[in-house]
């Protein structure tokens, strides 16, 4: 998913009440989809992300790939 997405994913769900929210990076090792494995990483999880939702949830957690 793009930071855009993501973004509005988790503005989405903050307006729906979700108090608590986390991402995790993808990792490609194992994925059985060569297709989905080939697409370079986002790098959303960065301290800049996690400033711009920390507000929305009560709980944010960005967890590494």
């Amino acid at each position: 998913l793009s930071r855009e997405t993501v973004v509005a994913l988790a503005e989405t769900l903050a307006a729906l009440g979700v108090r608590r929210y986390a991402l995790q990076g993808f990792r490609p090792e194992g994925c059985a989809s060569p297709a989905l494995a080939s697409v370079p990483q986002a790098g959303f999880l960065d301290p800049a992300l996690h400033r711009e939702l920390a507000g929305k949830f009560e709980i944010l957690a960005l967890r590494p790939a």
